[in-house]
C-alpha cells in the first residue's frame, strides 16, 4: 500500500568527487603561473605592436637610445597592458591560461567568478604591491617579500585587502607538459627579440678618396669595410674595396 506519510526520497545529486580538497596553491605555482600569462600576453600585444609598426610606420613600444635603457622602458610600458588582458580574460572565460594549466584559480570569498572591474582592480594592486610597476631590482624585492607573506599568512597583500580566494585545482602530467612548452618557446621568443642584430651589409655614402673612387653608395660589412657599388650598362656589381 503506498504511504503518504513515507519520506520523499533525497534527489540524485549524480557522482561526487570524494577526494580530500587540494592544498592553497604555494608560491612558485603561483610564480609561474602568473609569469606564463605575462608572457603570453606580452608576446600577443609585442607581435601585434610589430605588426601594426610595419603597415603604419609606426614605432610602439619602441624606444631609442641605450639597448638596455630601451628595453626597460618596453618592458615597463607592455606590464600594464598585458595586465588588462589578464584582468579582460580571466573575467570572461573564468580563467587565465596560465593558471588554469598550473591548477591556480582566483575567486570571490563565496567561491564565484569575479567580475572584470574585480578582477581589473587586482591586477592593479598586484601591479603596485607585487611586481612594483615592473622597476628593476625593485620588482625582484616585493616578488620576494609577496614569496614570504604568502608562505607565512596563507595569502598575499593584494589578495588580504581585497578580499579575494586563491584555490588549487587538480590538473594532469599534460597540463604541466603544455606550460613547460609554452615557457620554453615564449622564452625564446622574447630572447630573440632583444637579441641585438647586426646585419652583414649596410648601405653607407662611398666620398671620393685617394684612388679616385667617385661619389656614391657603397655596403659596409660587419667588419667594416667597404665594398663599393659601380653601375655598368644598368647592371650593379659589388667590388672590393
Amino acid at each position: 500500500m503506498w504511504n503518504d506519510n513515507a519520506p520523499d526520497a533525497a534527489p540524485d545529486s549524480g557522482p561526487t568527487d570524494s577526494r580530500p580538497p587540494l592544498p592553497a596553491p604555494g608560491a612558485w605555482r603561483r610564480y609561474f603561473a602568473r609569469t606564463l600569462d605575462l608572457l603570453l600576453w606580452g608576446f600577443v600585444v609585442g607581435l601585434a605592436a610589430g605588426v601594426l609598426n610595419t603597415a603604419t610606420g609606426t614605432h610602439l613600444l619602441h624606444f631609442g637610445g641605450n639597448r638596455l635603457v630601451a628595453t626597460t622602458l618596453a618592458e615597463l610600458s607592455l606590464l600594464p597592458i598585458v595586465l588588462f588582458i589578464d584582468a579582460a580574460v580571466c573575467a570572461a572565460c573564468g580563467n587565465s591560461v596560465g593558471k588554469a594549466l598550473l591548477g591556480v584559480r582566483v575567486t570571490e570569498p563565496d567561491g564565484t567568478r569575479p567580475s572584470f572591474r574585480r578582477y581589473l582592480r587586482r591586477n592593479v594592486s598586484l601591479w603596485a604591491r607585487g611586481l612594483a610597476f615592473g622597476v628593476p631590482i625593485a620588482r625582484q624585492l616585493t616578488m620576494l617579500i609577496s614569496a614570504l607573506t604568502l608562505s607565512r599568512g596563507g595569502t598575499t597583500a593584494w589578495d588580504a585587502a581585497l578580499g579575494f580566494r586563491v584555490v588549487r585545482e587538480r590538473c594532469t602530467v599534460g597540463h604541466y607538459a603544455i606550460a613547460v612548452a609554452l615557457l620554453v618557446v615564449l622564452s625564446a621568443a622574447g630572447a630573440l627579440a632583444n637579441f641585438p642584430h647586426r646585419h652583414p651589409f649596410r648601405v653607407v655614402p662611398l666620398e671620393r678618396n685617394a684612388v679616385g673612387i667617385g661619389h656614391g653608395k657603397s655596403l659596409q660589412s660587419s667588419n667594416g669595410a667597404l665594398l663599393p657599388i659601380r653601375a655598368d650598362d644598368g647592371a650593379s656589381r659589388i667590388g672590393n674595396a
